[in-house]
């Protein structure tokens, strides 16, 4: 598909990328949980989704993505336990294999 006023270089390029990338991505896996939540953090929580025409559960997901990526030493604690798991699973090759 052939776009006016773009290099056919810059349309096979496009073309392909249009055939291999989708505009729109699968939504993430959601999981149902119950939580109890202080009264004023519920409020608050339902408030800031009608402010922005969104789901308390969007807020919620989107306010604990952002808090737990910016704290450092869970992150690290995270991936701690994740080496520990695969040389507990034996996924992660040896010194020796590495060599």
């Amino acid at each position: 598909m052939n776009k006016p006023g773009v290099a056919a270089s810059e349309n096979a390029t496009n073309t392909v990328e249009e055939r291999s990338m989708s505009i729109i991505n699968k939504p993430p896996e959601m999981v149902k949980r119950e939580y109890d939540w202080q009264e004023p953090v519920a409020q608050a929580v339902e408030k800031s989704a009608a402010f922005i025409q969104s789901t308390p559960d969007h807020v919620v997901n989107s306010a604990l993505k952002m808090v737990i990526c910016k704290e450092a030493e869970f992150r690290r604690w995270r991936k701690q336990q994740q080496s520990n798991s695969e040389r507990k699973e034996g996924t992660v090759p040896s010194k020796a294999a590495k060599a």
